[in-house]
């Protein structure tokens, strides 16, 4: 095993853009790696951006003459990206097909029969899901940890990802105390600050948490410095459940003898999700997960809090939400100033998902969900980098210059293969039009390109 002797890099491409504005075609980029790389890592490059502009203008900087080269003069760079909502444990699972007819409820007790219950299991779903993940080009996620354990947590701390594992809280009506105090009893052991992975609190849904869980939830993430998260205006059974205390969500409930008078006296007052936790929302910077409808009163509470949105394209398609729900309302949001990113969702909500050790890998990346909104609705290229970048970062409360091609440090670098990209008017447009997907830049790019140039110096010399 040899490590890469150029701590750096020197890379020339045909277009290089991000969500900040920047675009050069061609463009270079000189990197400063964070540590030396392992030629056969698959972990992404990192470290600090020297440069950046024409080759000419980075030719200038002291560190080019020695740096080593890459040629991608068919490829656009973009900063590699961030999945805001994703659940790495269940990655095992593969894609669970759901039927319409028989509603979210009979989907939900299909995850909870296929959830993992020993710790080696779990910590292999979750590696599987950070292989999926960096095949995908993302480097930081919003992943949601299951139900009340540290595996998942732990798991990304020892990969090469960042973000934030939030540990998932059910409790309502019966179980509402239990889990409050687990709540307590846990966060003590959050993840040291040093760590690229932290720890954040997620009660699951309004319709699986009580109040008191989100408020619990929300003195912890304060003493604590904790992100948080839930599930909100996800399903038309939510709907329901919210505004009339009734459907297949309180029956579900009834089943598994959680529902109390006290859940009868917080629901069923004709409010929508959002109006039922309208102070929680207001008190704390809240990632939402899907918000799947919202009322113009919704918009109006949404524009004046600190709530940033993942809104997971694919899965909304998946559960035919449209159908039931109408179109997901991502464009409102964002013209109400609202923070909006992309999500995958779990890999059992989306189609094509093979079970762990039946099929081949697959990459788990907003990318393609980014790739439904350019061709379902035209959307702007700019927008959806910014959704998956940007957008994303501030969601987790990461640095979001770690997510541009500005001078400074970086989370990663990924590349797109597109056919003229240097004469391409919109690279980026042309990237996600065509059938490429991004790959992260590794310490394999270096190995190769080191092969590459020993043996082009070796055959000069002989």
């Amino acid at each position: 095993m040899t490590t890469s002797p150029h701590p750096v890099l020197w890379l020339k491409a045909g277009a290089i853009t991000d969500a900040a504005g920047l675009l050069i075609q061609p463009g270079s980029l000189l990197i400063e790696l964070a540590s030396p790389m392992h030629d056969e890592s698959l972990a992404p490059l990192h470290g600090d951006l020297l440069a950046v502009g024409s080759h000419p203008q980075v030719a200038t900087h002291p560190a080019a003459p020695h740096a080593l080269q890459l040629q991608r003069p068919g490829s656009l760079i973009i900063p590699a990206l961030i999945n805001a909502h994703t659940h790495l444990d269940l990655t095992h699972l593969g894609t669970i097909e759901h039927d319409p007819q028989q509603g979210f409820v009979a989907w939900i007790n299909q995850i909870r029969a296929g959830r993992l219950s020993t710790d080696e299991l779990i910590r292999q779903s979750v590696q599987h899901g950070v292989e999926c993940s960096l095949a995908g080009a993302v480097v930081a996620v919003g992943d949601i940890a299951g139900v009340g354990s540290l595996v998942p947590l732990k798991t990304l701390q020892d990969s090469p990802l960042v973000g934030v594992s939030f540990i998932e809280y059910f409790g309502i009506g019966a179980a509402e105390d239990g889990s409050t105090a687990r709540i307590a009893a846990m966060t003590p052991h959050a993840a040291p600050p040093q760590s690229g992975v932290r720890l954040g609190l997620q009660p699951h849904a309004p319709y699986s948490a009580g109040p008191r869980l989100y408020r619990a939830a929300m003195t912890q993430a304060q003493r604590h410095d904790l992100p948080l998260a839930t599930h909100l205006a996800e399903t038309a059974e939510e709907r329901a459940f919210i505004a009339d205390a009734a459907g297949p969500l309180r029956q579900f409930l009834e089943r598994l003898n959680l529902w109390t008078p006290q859940i009868a006296n917080e629901v069923g007052a004709g409010k929508t999700p959002i109006e039922h936790l309208q102070a929680e929302l207001a008190a704390a910077p809240w990632l939402l997960a899907h918000l799947n409808f919202v009322t113009d009163h919704d918009l109006s509470l949404l524009a004046e809090m600190d709530c940033s949105v993942a809104y997971c394209p694919r899965t909304h398609e998946f559960f035919s939400h449209e159908a039931t729900l109408g179109p997901h309302p991502y464009r409102r949001l964002i013209n109400a100033g609202v923070n909006v990113a992309l999500g995958t969702d779990s890999v059992a909500g989306l189609p094509g998902f093979s079970a762990i050790g039946k099929g081949p890998l697959k990459p788990l990346t907003p990318w393609d969900d980014a790739k439904l909104l350019r061709r379902r609705d035209h959307a702007n290229p700019l927008e959806l980098l910014k959704m998956m970048t940007i957008n994303a970062a501030r969601a987790l409360r990461m640095a979001e210059s770690l997510f541009t091609l500005q001078p400074g440090p970086i989370a990663g670098l990924a590349t797109i293969e597109i056919a003229g990209p240097a004469t391409s008017s919109n690279p980026l447009a042309a990237a996600l039009d065509s059938a490429s997907s991004p790959q992260l830049m590794s310490g394999a790019d270096l190995a190769k390109e080191n092969s590459s140039t020993t043996d082009s110096h070796s055959a000069e010399t002989s």
